[in-house]
């Protein structure tokens, strides 16, 4: 009897699992992760994670637009609040890859909420290649742009935008331990007790914040225990391109491909993004045969294979896109400048 009970709830939560994620392609493993390209993709995938399946790996394809389902409406009075991925109950520990793209539109509004951003709670998780714009959480513990709380966790390649307050707040993280956070940047205002730009409250000494900036015109680090590890950048340099430059030297230096290069629009208000096509994407390294070179400001390469090459400028932006065939290949002349190709920076002088 007690065999057959249990058989019967574990074909329940397998038959649950497969009907909340039965529209998204992919079945959450690292082999096949969740392909998120659509709103009712990334709302099922958060209800499979927060009703269980807890380790499920996915891909976000498209930028998401949160403002249909969390909102407040002024006309009528309502209010609904966003319900994260991952709980007190069930802890996101998978990895998500955001592509280049963005979540935007996130609301909370209440003092009672707890363990709010994208992402509620969080251990054992990867999350990279993301920006969170328009945000804003009034919430009450852990709260932050991009996770509430962050335990053994690895964040890489993440931005944030927008307007969080709580206890235990930032920009990116609300509370943190035992994580590693590297190459993402926060231009959130963030208010209320142990708050912090980039991260609120280093919970011990065991984490890694590296090559990570934040604006001080929207918040100073304030009284979050962020041990300094988070350096501070003028607005102009977020508006000129100072900033995608070091963040793209990250890249240059130390990325491989799960990292995407950034760029900066035109425009006033320009954020710092990260390139959400193939056009700005890590490119083959020499060890898959390719070996750039320079003569006087003419670019050249020398290829095993034939194929195809992309080069882009420190901004990110699209320079070329050849195909090369085996042999001796002249890519072009390149004005004065740095460039990145096969994972490396060029200088024309």
């Amino acid at each position: 009897m007690k065999y057959s009970i249990k058989i019967a709830l574990t074909l329940f939560f397998f038959l649950s699992f497969a009907s909340l994620a039965q529209a998204i392609n992919g079945d959450g493993s690292k082999e096949s992760p969740f392909q998120i390209k659509s709103l009712a993709d990334f709302l099922k995938f958060r209800d499979t994670v927060n009703h269980g399946f807890c380790n499920a790996d996915a891909v976000l394809l498209t930028d998401i637009d949160l403002s249909s389902v969390c909102y407040k409406d002024t006309v009528n009075e309502t209010e609904v609040q966003w319900l994260p991925i991952g709980d007190w109950t069930a802890a996101y520990r998978g990895n998500f890859n955001g592509d280049g793209h963005v979540v935007r539109n996130i609301y909370v509004n209440s003092d009672v909420e707890c363990f709010r951003g994208v992402f509620g709670l969080t251990r054992n998780a990867h999350i990279r290649n993301l920006g969170v714009e328009t945000i804003y959480i009034h919430g009450g513990y852990y709260t932050g742009g991009l996770i509430g709380q962050a335990d053994s966790c690895t964040i890489t390649n993440c931005y944030t935008q927008g307007y969080v307050y709580g206890y235990f707040t930032a920009g990116m993280i609300g509370e943190c331990s035992n994580s590693k956070v590297t190459n993402c940047y926060s231009v959130c205002t963030s208010e209320g007790n142990y708050h912090g730009a980039l991260l609120g409250y280093i919970n011990n000494e065991n984490c890694t914040i590296s090559h990570c900036y934040y604006d001080p015109a929207f918040t100073s680090v304030g009284d979050g225990r962020n041990y300094g590890v988070v350096t501070a950048k003028s607005t102009e340099s977020f508006k000129n391109g100072a900033v995608v430059e070091l963040l793209n030297e990250y890249v240059t230096s130390y990325g491989g491909d799960s990292l995407l290069f950034w760029h900066q629009d035109e425009g006033e208000n320009a954020l710092p993004r990260l390139g959400a096509t193939s056009e700005v994407k890590n490119i083959p390294n020499e060890e898959d045969g390719l070996t750039p070179y320079l003569i006087g400001d003419e670019l050249y390469l020398h290829a095993s294979n034939k194929g195809i090459v992309t080069l882009i400028d420190i901004n990110g932006k699209l320079v070329c896109r050849k195909h090369y065939e085996k042999g001796e290949n002249h890519i072009g002349t390149l004005p004065k400048g740095c460039y990145i190709l096969n994972g490396k920076k060029i200088v024309i002088q």
